[in-house]
């Protein structure tokens, strides 16, 4: 039967390739035959609203035709026989398609076969033999090989990379004296400030906090006003004052409604209905409005599915951030909180403090429940979109740097591992500032601009650790870009150098940090244990899975499923690597980017526990992969314009229809894919909260108290932690707990375990032959015995009910009856 069901997903698969290489010609002659209908001058400048435009050189054909080549054997085989570049196109396409396609028949649909295909053929290299990749690895890096190889028979496409120079443009003209004065004045406060706060510190022996802080902030404030007029930004913050007003509103309108629909939904039809008078007086200036805000908008929507579903409720020691950032909240006071600001040993003594008030303020703001906690991730990895898109359009074509957006706002792995508690994603959000902020100093060659990215890195070691890999990172980009072979360039740098001098200072006070460093990285493993296979093998397994883990997985964890780019990205992800990798000779951001991707790809490797590397830091190469795959598709769609498309209008429902399937394809991972294969690894307390939730959604009467048989040591307090952080699951349900060391009964605890609205639950870590006499205990009190499934039919625990509330049994598929 498993045979014949193979067969027909092979066969179906198939005609689907098929069918896909059809359609590509059949588009081909499209837009051939289309072109003659089309005059010069279709759609006016003005029909164009600033999405069109930002995607302008995409969808757009008015101008003139780029040359193929110089000449040579592509031009004249290209004449002679005009089929041959669509064909190779098409196989590219279909090339770059067949990693993903095989990922999805094995993980997917569970295909043994695809599963171990040339498995005899891996083992005869040892290296390959022993990594933790599906056994179809070398058909993969042989398609991938084909599509680097087929890609150098086209020309590179477009000017994609926007050559830059660091140029100093000195200070703004008209900066008044006034002005100049604070700035110099500024600047020397922040020297004698941080020379006293240095002393005091060394003499006393005591971590620096806010003043520091402080001091840091007047360094920064000294270096802008010395460079940048005040005049000049109040007069462009009054030019468009309209239209970021109305930004503004919108958004907050949008957060707003958010808030209430998943925190307590009062008034949420008042709340929604402001929400659609904001945007319509938005679309008033829809014309001015830049596509990264629709984006960034679409990213928090994204992001915020599913925030409180109670399969994402629990996924280890994540509960621990959200009882240090309530106890800052609520019983820690300004002056604490100033001293520890640099503390590093906050959550567990291995996170930093700082992001545990990151976390506390959005206590502040949206409540103590779930959205409140989990939304501060949402929140900043959100506005990271909007901090690499600034990064990319300095160095990239605008339509790249917005289809690397948009994939970063669509991407599943965010989407699920920002419904974590963790304070990992807040890496995410600096190493976006410090790209946006280094790009900034690199297109303008500005004192003040190196001096706010000297003080922005610094920033990097009060977050999660892996933020580290933004500071050798940036300086790569800026020895690139801005390197220091001038006096002006070298006080430049040495500006940089203050500013991150300045907040690194606590660092040095706090020698657990840099043995706790060492200690999270592989080579801890080093000189405790031999290593499985020698050390080339054990970096290879790491480096390499860490290279592959775009398209699969080997240790899925933390909701992320399958892998960490969806099958539809990843297909161009490869097609981008090769184009870009074409473009090192010619473009300085071309070789910045892939040493970048090596630089990132080996940091998240080896920082981390000996095993494989884990999700909770290879977010931090997911911007490359974004702007890999939206190169691709840039590459691919300039190898098409010889086809001579059609009407502009056309393209960009075309691209719409794409990105809407690229939305669709993310949000099934996240959902369907990875609600299935997490299941089975549901712990006892999300499961009881789903029976919570689900208890009081229905038309019968809930229950009112929820009642754990369990041992002395065991705690209610991860469940009472629950009823705080989901409070409309747990409306009215009281919690009790009952001792149990023998199968007989307590009588002290009878009328509790016998109330006609009580729900018993038999903790799962009990002796299995104390739950089967607990078993024969309940069942002659009238008891009704519940094995508990999970959704996917598994037996998790047992559950007893009282005839009354007999419908909170589940039946064998995990569904309440």
């Amino acid at each position: 039967m498993t045979s014949e069901r193979d067969s027909q997903i092979l066969i179906l698969t198939g005609i689907a390739l098929l069918l896909g290489v059809l359609f590509d010609f059949a588009w081909i002659l499209a837009q051939r035959k289309l072109r003659a209908r089309r005059s010069a001058n279709e759609t006016s400048p003005a029909e164009k609203n600033l999405l069109q435009s930002d995607f302008l050189p995409l969808v757009d054909r008015s101008d003139q035709k780029e040359k193929r080549d110089n000449g040579g054997w592509k031009s004249r085989w290209g004449a002679a026989f005009p089929w041959i570049r669509p064909v190779l196109l098409c196989s590219i396409l279909i090339l770059a398609a067949i990693p993903s396609a095989l990922v999805v028949m094995d993980r997917w649909f569970d295909l043994e076969k695809i599963r171990f295909l040339f498995s005899d053929l891996r083992c005869k290299v040892p290296l390959l033999c022993a990594l933790p990749l599906p056994e179809y690895i070398l058909l993969i890096l042989f398609c991938l090989l084909a599509v680097g190889l087929l890609i150098a028979l086209f020309p590179l496409g477009r000017q994609t990379f926007l050559e830059l120079r660091a140029n100093s443009r000195g200070s703004d003209a008209g900066i008044s004296p006034m002005q100049i004065t604070i700035s110099r004045l500024l600047r020397w406060i922040s020297l004698a400030g941080f020379a006293a706060i240095a002393a005091y510190s060394m003499v006393d022996r005591r971590i620096p906090g806010a003043e520091l802080a402080l001091i840091a902030g007047v360094y920064a404030a000294g270096w802008f006003l010395r460079d940048i007029s005040l005049v000049r930004v109040w007069k462009i913050l009054r030019e468009n004052r309209g239209w970021l007003f109305a930004c503004l509103l919108a958004h907050l309108a949008l957060v707003t409604v958010l808030a209430v629909y998943y925190s307590s939904a009062a008034y949420l039809p008042i709340f929604a209905a402001g929400l659609v008078l904001a945007v319509i007086f938005l679309l008033r200036f829809r014309h001015r409005i830049p596509a990264i805000y629709w984006i960034f908008s679409l990213g928090i929507i994204l992001f915020s599915i599913n925030i409180n579903a109670w399969w994402t409720s629990v996924v280890g020691d994540e509960y621990g951030f959200y009882e240090s950032a309530r106890e800052i909240l609520e019983k820690t006071n300004l002056s604490v909180i100033a001293a520890r600001l640099f503390d590093e040993q906050g959550v567990y003594g291995q996170n930093p403090y700082f992001a545990s008030i990151v976390q506390s303020i959005f206590l502040r703001i949206f409540g103590t429940q779930s959205f409140g906690w989990r939304f501060s991730n949402i929140y900043l990895i959100a506005l990271s979109i909007l901090f690499f898109y600034i990064f990319f359009k300095t160095f990239l074509d605008r339509r790249v740097a917005l289809l690397a957006c948009f994939f970063l706002a669509a991407s599943h792995y965010l989407i699920n591992f920002s419904k974590i508690g963790y304070v990992s994603l807040q890496a995410l959000f600096t190493l976006s500032v410090s790209l946006a902020v280094a790009a900034w100093a690199a297109r303008s060659g500005r004192t003040a601009a190196f001096a706010l990215c000297g003080v922005v890195l610094a920033m990097n070691f009060y977050v999660y650790g892996i933020a580290i890999v933004s500071i050798p990172l940036v300086l790569l980009l800026l020895l690139c870009f801005a390197p220091p072979i001038s006096r002006p360039a070298w006080l430049r740098w040495a500006v940089l150098a203050g500013g991150f001098g300045i907040l690194c200072f606590p660092l040095c006070f706090q020698s657990a940090f840099w043995k706790m460093g060492f200690g999270f990285t592989i080579f801890t493993s080093l000189g405790k244990n031999p290593l499985p296979g020698g050390p080339v093998q054990f970096f290879a397994n790491r480096i390499l899975t860490s290279w592959f883990s775009y398209l699969y997985v080997t240790n899925e964890s933390h909701f992320v499923s399958m892998s960490y780019v969806d099958w539809m990205t990843a297909a161009f992800v490869g097609i981008g690597f090769f184009a870009i990798l074409y473009w090192i000779r010619r473009s300085r951001f071309a070789v910045f980017f892939l040493l970048g991707w090596i630089l990132l790809l080996t940091v998240a490797s080896i920082i981390g526990s000996p095993d494989l590397p884990s999700s909770t830091r290879m977010f931090v190469v997911l911007p490359w992969w974004a702007v890999a795959a939206a190169f691709g598709i840039c590459w691919l769609w300039d190898q098409l314009r010889f086809t001579e498309s059609a009407g502009g209008r056309i393209q960009t429902f075309i691209l719409a229809g794409v990105l809407g399937i690229l939305v669709a394809t993310n949000l099934f991972y996240a959902t369907v894919i990875s609600y299935d294969r997490w299941l089975d690894r549901q712990p006892f307390e999300a499961l009881v909260l789903r029976l919570a939730g689900e208890a009081r959604g229905e038309s019968l009467p809930p229950p009112d108290k929820f009642v754990f048989l369990t041992y002395a040591d065991w705690s209610l307090n991860p469940f009472q932690l629950f009823k705080e952080i989901y409070p409309r699951s747990w409306s009215g349900i009281q919690l009790e707990k009952v001792v149990v060391e023998s199968p007989l009964l307590p009588e002290s605890a009878l009328p509790i375990l016998t109330d006609s609205k009580s729900i018993l639950f038999v903790v799962p870590t009990l002796p299995e032959q104390l739950q089967d006499g607990l078993r024969v205990s309940l069942q002659t009190l009238g008891e009704k015995w519940c094995p508990a499934y999970s959704p996917s039919g598994k037996w998790e625990y047992d559950m007893y009910a009282p005839k009354e509330m007999e419908w909170v049994c589940s039946k064998p598929d995990g569904q309440l009856r």
